[in-house]
């Protein structure tokens, strides 16, 4: 497998124009998209899709208490406020509120842990393809863009987030000729034939 997605790639580098030039001086330069590339990494998207339907389990989870809750409330709103009926059933939401809070508070730092360990790993393996294809072509540097903000209008706006983005994008102008992103997709769908991919949302917890 190691050779074929070599040999794909020193085709697509010739075709990027990464070979060096004669004569040629100062650094190599390349782009990546890494949203695009997690978009289609086929494992990155099938750990994520299951870490959101685990998401899904503990937010009906959470809402199901929480209707239970407000449906004792109800029934606490008919009771004498000085009865010690009142006092035991007020004394027990305020315990069963504190505790679904912490239940919260509790699913928020797992999930986003977990949400942090399955990006992680999946840039240590779009890194394991980047890394040698920029040694065995010679490419100094390879700098993050967003092809979404690249292929947005020049006409003036006057949407303040819009105009933020263009603003702050990193890269401002690049030949696509020095793009990676679906040489690197292309190496990575190669490990993992026959999986789909699609792109993912946002997987937390009552945010």
């Amino acid at each position: 497998m190691r050779t074929v997605v070599w040999s794909m790639l020193a085709v697509i580098a010739l075709g990027l124009g990464l070979a060096p030039a004669d004569g040629a001086e100062g650094p190599a330069i390349a782009i990546i998209d890494l949203k695009k590339v997690y978009d289609n990494h086929p494992r990155f998207q099938q750990e994520y899709e299951a870490m959101k339907k685990e998401v899904q389990n503990a937010e009906s989870d959470i809402k199901m208490k929480q209707e239970a809750i407000n449906k004792r409330i109800l029934v606490l709103r008919t009771l004498d406020p000085g009865s010690q009926e009142y006092k035991n059933q007020d004394d027990a939401i305020t315990a069963d509120k504190a505790q679904l809070s912490v239940l919260i508070t509790q699913h928020k730092k797992e999930f986003a842990r977990k949400e942090a360990k399955i990006y992680h790993k999946a840039y240590q393996e779009i890194m394991y393809e980047v890394e040698p294809f920029c040694r065995k072509y010679e490419i100094d540097l390879v700098l993050r863009f967003n092809s979404d903000l690249m292929a947005e209008t020049g006409e003036v706006s006057s949407d303040p987030n819009m105009v933020a983005r263009q603003l702050n994008k990193p890269v401002v102008y690049a030949n696509p000729r020095i793009d990676l992103t679906k040489t690197i997709i292309d190496t990575i769908k190669a490990r993992y034939p026959g999986v789909s991919t699609r792109p993912i949302g946002p997987g937390t917890i009552n945010r």
